[in-house]
């Protein structure tokens, strides 16, 4: 088991942006270290926003060494590409963003179907960590602890038990059927 999972982490690359918080980063340190897994959870989206999304079309259309890493769908793109490529044997899983108390959840829903639509693509099984996890916004406070949100945003303790219960029991599933 190894984790290359940062909290803070985003596919979108931005100006000040520590390296460790670039999905990236982490992708290419797994393939560096010559990794051999057997699954992959690759759980990102919600430090992308909505903004500078770009789409579908284009990011599939472009050549991997022209991608825009700046634009979630292109920089979502390479990693999944890179995995794809680098780790071929893996069964890949994709968790989608948890809701969070901010923003209204339906409000993420054109990033959300991007990512998914993007995971889908490169044959990444998708987890709908968004709907399915546990975690609602309604019981959650912005920059404050809820049930299973220290900040709004990020996994308490109870909130990474009720995530990995819910990812570990979708893989499960998928592994066994």
């Amino acid at each position: 088991y190894k984790n290359y999972a940062k909290s803070g982490a985003s596919f979108k690359e931005y100006s000040g942006q520590l390296t460790w918080q670039k999905i990236s980063h982490q992708v290419q340190t797994a393939i560096n270290n010559a990794e051999s897994p057997d699954i992959i959870v690759l759980a990102c989206g919600t430090n992308d926003g909505t903004t500078n999304l770009g789409d579908y079309t284009t990011a599939i259309s472009k050549d991997i060494a022209n991608l825009d890493m700046s634009i979630t769908a292109e920089s979502m793109r390479w990693s999944l590409y890179q995995i794809r490529k680098n780790f071929p044997n893996a069964t890949c899983f994709y968790s989608t963003q948890l809701q969070r108390a901010d923003v209204e959840t339906e409000d993420r829903k054109v990033a959300n179907d991007l990512m998914v639509k993007l995971a889908k693509r490169y044959g990444f099984y998708v987890i709908d960590s968004m709907y399915e996890s546990g975690i609602v916004k309604d019981f959650e406070v912005w920059q404050a602890n809820g049930r299973y949100l220290s900040d709004g945003l990020h996994p308490n303790i109870a909130g990474q038990q009720v995530q990995a219960n819910y990812i570990v029991s979708q893989i499960i599933e998928r592994m066994t059927y």
